[in-house]
């Protein structure tokens, strides 16, 4: 399915303080969409109580728009506003931001809004090299990444050895790291990490950047950035905004960058002559050392990270959700075939979706314990995940299914047995006389089936007394005896209930 603009995200994230750039970073879309978006959100008086509990097609419904005519904009001049921040270090952008203001109005131009100011000026900075002053506000901003130097765990017996690859996590405030060794760099140990992580800090930054990784970000051009779709449901879970920066760009993340060469680098080689036989025994060492260094003191700053950390910025962290975050994998988008199964990619086992589905695209979001299929952003199937089902495999729901197919798939001997048990003495016979009548009772259920199908039609008092008296007369009737027996009955009770007309085809009849 391809990729479109998220208006529940825009809101979501809005209405959690974040600036227009941070929305647009993290919704992978352009600045300008997020403010369309909330134009017209304002003008209809949407926001994000009225669409948290919609899908993303109603939310769209709600405030789509065609965005407003671009305005022109009054130029900035960077060169002076660069000067005037290395001239004076207690200079600020707000400051030059305000005089903008005024000189903008004065000229009758439209003027840039803070944010847009700041961008261009990093933007700018970049251009000519020079380094942009970041000054970081407790519990907004999270970095995360894997460190380029590797360590290994060695197997017990055969002494192969295991790489094992190291997360690091740094609170730029602060400077409070967090560093664990992984299996692997897949996507299910990257969002693990990023859980760790929060949990280790007990909180959650309204921001969070990482590095341009496969595992969190699907595409990266200079149009458009485009999440994973399973790190954009932790970054919702937890809600938080993810922003990526370009590949080759340290810059992008400088502390944790730094928490790279000071901290986890230093574990490394502080534990470089030790022997390490599961990744628990690696982890206990590495937590060891990282309290350690955590706690020593700054060399240019007082304190260390985990005072300022305990004192500082904890309280300002988002509170944790209740529940923890189950990672999910999300199969490529397919269409629902004739057999209204869709393939769990994962363990190659087939789940139902509803008939009606049939021809629509459908995305599979598979969890440890659960398959969800959606289609059109709708959660329409759900089953709990069968992991000892082998590949090609089927989980059926009947309700899933359109009533001939239900039947044929649960009608056996031993229903039908059971529903003329319901209907009485006679109709049990004469099922049993069909099931009796080949040499498998298979055989017979064409004949149990269209006979209590006239339940559909009749009441079971009636059939039973049809089938009664095809007991009394045959010892085991065939379905085309009842059949007689039922078109006989019904022409009696036409005649008793038109008692005027006989059976003599000449008698004559008078109409008022």
């Amino acid at each position: 399915m391809g990729n479109q603009v998220n208006y529940r995200d825009i809101l979501r994230h809005r209405a959690n303080g974040a600036t227009l750039q941070e929305i647009a970073d993290a919704c992978s879309c352009a600045r300008s969409t997020v403010q369309d978006v909330l134009a017209r959100a304002k003008e209809r008086e949407v926001g994000w109580e009225d669409v948290s509990a919609l899908s993303e097609v109603a939310a769209r419904e709600a405030i789509r728009g065609r965005p407003e005519p671009q305005s022109i904009f009054q130029p900035i001049d960077l060169q002076r506003v660069h000067e005037e921040m290395a001239h004076d270090r207690t200079m600020t952008l707000s400051v030059l931001w305000e005089e903008y203001y005024v000189t903008s109005s004065t000229a009758g131009k439209r003027p840039y809004l803070y944010t847009r100011f700041c961008e261009l000026y990093r933007l700018w900075c970049d251009e000519h090299d020079l380094a942009a002053t970041k000054r970081h506000v407790p519990g907004d901003l999270g970095e995360f990444d894997w460190a380029g130097q590797t360590m290994e765990v060695r197997d017990a017996f055969s002494d192969v050895a295991r790489t094992a690859y190291l997360f690091v996590a740094c609170l730029p405030f602060s400077q409070m790291t967090f560093v664990r060794a992984y299996a692997d760099m897949t996507t299910v140990s990257w969002i693990s990490a990023s859980i760790d992580a929060l949990e280790f800090f007990s909180g959650t930054p309204r921001l969070l950047t990482i590095d341009n990784l496969k595992t969190g970000v699907t595409k990266h051009t200079s149009e458009e950035i485009v999440l994973n779709k399973t790190y954009r449901e932790f970054a919702e879970h937890y809600n938080t905004a993810v922003i990526p920066h370009r590949s080759a760009y340290p810059k992008g993340k400088p502390s944790v960058e730094s928490s790279v060469g000071k901290i986890a680098n230093k574990i490394r080689n502080m534990l470089r002559n030790q022997a390490f036989f599961s990744f628990d025994e690696l982890n206990a060492a590495i937590a060891e050392k990282l309290l350690d260094l955590n706690t020593r003191p700054f060399q240019k700053r007082a304190g260390t990270r985990e005072s300022v950390f305990s004192d500082q910025e904890q309280a300002c962290l988002q509170p944790l959700p209740h529940t923890r975050f189950d990672i999910a994998h999300w199969g490529p988008a397919v269409i629902v075939p004739k057999s209204y199964h869709v393939m769990c990619v994962p363990d190659h086992v087939h789940y139902s979706v509803p008939y009606r589905y049939v021809g629509k695209r459908a995305e599979v979001r598979t969890t440890m314990h659960a398959v969800e299929v959606f289609c059109e952003g709708e959660s329409v199937a759900r089953h709990v995940r069968d992991k000892a089902k082998p590949k090609g495999g089927r989980v059926t729901n009947n309700a899933h299914l359109p009533k001939s197919h239900s039947d044929w798939a649960t009608h056996d001997s031993a229903w039908y047995r059971g529903r003329a048990r319901e209907v009485g003495a006679g109709c049990l016979a004469v099922i049993e006389g069909f099931l009796c009548h080949g040499v498998a009772e298979e055989q017979g259920w064409n004949w149990c089936e269209k006979l209590l199908k006239k339940l559909e039609r009749l009441d079971a008092a009636a059939v039973e007394e049809v089938c009664a008296l095809a007991v009394s007369a045959v010892p085991a009737p065939s379905y085309k005896t009842l059949n007689t027996l039922f078109k006989n009955r019904a022409k009696d009770t036409a005649k008793a209930a038109n008692p005027g007309t006989g059976d003599d085809p000449w008698v004559i009849r008078r109409f008022t």
